[in-house]
């Protein structure tokens, strides 16, 4: 997605709720560990961040990047396609 439309802080959310239900605490009583930086600057996530969490007894694996800049119409067909593929993907589990 594009810089700071919250992609660290849902990455941040969800693995945090993950987390919590694996040890079987209600998720909307504490806040779990926060694992991506998270700022009001556009560019501050740099790295690249994955966890491997379970969800409703799935295998997730979450990844939080760097917001993409503009991309030419080529870059833009691949990317979509590729995301296309990997959600096709993790339905399919």
């Amino acid at each position: 997605g594009r810089p700071n439309t919250g992609k660290s802080s849902l990455f941040n959310s969800i693995s945090a709720i993950a987390e919590l239900k694996e040890k079987g605490i209600d998720s909307r009583l504490l806040g779990g560990q926060k694992k991506a930086v998270v700022s009001s600057i556009p560019g501050t996530t740099r790295d690249y961040l994955e966890e491997k969490i379970k969800w409703n007894g799935k295998s997730i694996e979450l990844v939080d990047t760097g917001g993409l800049q503009m991309l030419n119409p080529e870059e833009k067909k691949n990317m979509e396609y590729n995301s296309w593929e990997m959600f096709q993907e993790i339905r399919d589990q």
